[in-house]
């Protein structure tokens, strides 16, 4: 398989994880030592880290989808970079609703098991939050067929 598909893939199953919260797959699309940054938080390094602090965020949002719009891929041998633009609509622990708009720049990592971040740094593009979220019905993400 190319391996600009093969990173696609990584990123199409990191927003599937979250907007899933399967723990187990987003883990796996980390290096051991990788690097996380999210807005206006320390810089976390280490996958078991990174997995701690994604579940403790997530605990906040009763629901999350996250959408990658469109990315761009360079590959250097067994490293590459890239940058992907997101959307997200989140409902707050609090009844609130969140837009979001990112940019995620990363760096890859060929492993063993395929392609995996070593770096992930996001930055928000436009955030709106709406002190209620009662117009808006979510639904249980169905079972998996």
């Amino acid at each position: 398989m190319d391996d600009h598909y093969q990173v696609h893939d990584l990123v199409a199953r990191y927003s599937d994880a979250v907007t899933r919260r399967d723990e187990a797959v987003f883990a796996a699309t980390w290096a051991l030592d990788a690097r996380w940054q999210l807005p206006g938080m320390p810089m976390t390094q280490g996958r078991d880290s990174i997995v701690a602090l994604w579940n403790s965020v997530m605990a906040r949002f009763p629901f999350v989808l996250q959408r990658m719009n469109n990315g761009t891929v360079t590959i250097d041998g067994d490293t590459g970079a890239g940058r992907w633009y997101l959307s997200e609509h989140i409902t707050a622990e609090d009844g609130s609703l969140m837009i979001n708009i990112g940019v995620y720049q990363d760096r890859y990592l060929r492993a063993d098991a395929g392609w995996v971040f070593s770096e992930r740094h996001f930055s928000m593009l436009f955030h709106e939050r709406r002190a209620s979220a009662e117009s808006v019905t979510t639904f249980p993400y169905p079972e998996l067929i």
